[in-house]
């Protein structure tokens, strides 16, 4: 994007930041944890501003952005907790098999990445190298030598980001070096950047990542519910109000989120609703829709419902004029769009 168009970009939401009403919205105040509707107010001003040509792969209408965060590919608490009734000894197993690093329940980003390929799309995998995490018996991956075989795997058909550990979101030397485990996991550069929790400060956070060298961030959304953070359905670049200054990183604002939707406690069947009924606005203003489905849920007998939603969402948009692209791929179509 030329410098020209940078500043018809920023000085459009200049516009907004001034308005007492969308400041918090915008910039900072206190995160919304809550949010049950698709609210894309200041997406919809900035198209009746500005006529785009949306520039979007084989004439789609809206992008939707598949992203995974590898969070764990151990037994999980949760699903330890499930067997401790219905099979006590396979509890005890995955237990053990948690703390040893020896039960690789969860490794299945191969299986995700063949299932994608085979209807015509990468994805992109946020990896939690962190050494520390909230979870209790937490045990990281990095470093497991079944974990670089899996990576060999899929290493040059997905995009791979980093996803913060809990405590380093605000901490620029973990976040560089967590950056330099993955790039080391993955063997070449990363822009790309979830932060665990969805924690953030804004709008410091921002200031770290770019500290780091990330070009992207993809955090801001909902820990309960779904929805478009600050209203805006595009990706967009920060406004810090503080030192009156824009950001130099880009925000792919997080849509849909499995735990957030198990946390609503929203039933797939009628959230599928929802997003199809979504989908025509979507397709009115060319709106990016940020999905994240952990690698675990997927394939976890829990979440069995919420999983098949995943591939519900991917392919309405398959078969309804909507693209989908990994965040690397739609902020590239993003930058075009906006030359």
């Amino acid at each position: 994007m030329n410098e020209t168009s940078i500043g018809r970009y920023c000085s459009f939401y200049e516009i907004f930041i001034e308005r007492k009403e969308l400041h918090n919205t915008y910039t900072s105040g206190s995160r919304k944890e809550f949010s049950l509707d698709f609210d894309i107010d200041l997406s919809k001003e900035f198209i009746k501003e500005h006529k785009l040509n949306m520039k979007y792969p084989r004439g789609s209408k809206y992008i939707v952005i598949a992203t995974h965060d590898v969070d764990n590919i151990y037994p999980s608490l949760g699903i330890i907790k499930y067997y401790v009734k219905k099979n006590p000894l396979k509890a005890m197993s995955y237990f053990i098999g948690r703390i040893r690093g020896s039960k690789h329940l969860f490794l299945n980003l191969n299986k995700i990445v063949e299932l994608e390929l085979n209807k015509g799309f990468k994805s992109s995998f946020y990896l939690l190298v962190s050494d520390r995490d909230v979870v209790p018996f937490y045990k990281s991956y990095y470093g497991d030598k079944k974990v670089y075989e899996e990576i060999g795997r899929i290493r040059d058909k997905v995009e791979f980001g980093l996803h913060t550990g809990y405590y380093s979101y605000d901490d620029l030397g973990l976040i560089i070096e967590e950056k330099k485990r993955v790039e080391e996991l993955v063997g070449k550069r990363i822009y790309g950047v979830r932060n665990h929790y969805l924690n953030f400060k804004v709008p410091s956070t921002w200031r770290l990542l770019v500290s780091a060298g990330f070009l992207y961030d993809t955090t801001l959304g909902f820990n309960k519910g779904f929805g478009y953070w600050n209203k805006m359905c595009h990706p967009y670049i920060p406004y810090d109000p503080g030192r009156k200054e824009w950001i130099s990183i880009w925000e792919l604002p997080l849509t849909i989120m499995d735990r957030g939707l198990i946390n609503a406690d929203i039933d797939p069947g009628d959230f599928f609703e929802k997003y199809r009924a979504f989908i025509e606005k979507a397709s009115k203003y060319g709106c990016f829709i940020v999905l994240l489905w952990h690698n675990d849920i997927l394939f976890d007998p829990r979440f069995k419902k919420y999983g098949e939603l995943y591939w519900r969402l991917v392919d309405y948009a398959l078969e309804n004029e909507g693209a989908v692209l990994n965040s690397m791929e739609a902020l590239n179509v993003w930058l075009k769009t906006l030359e």
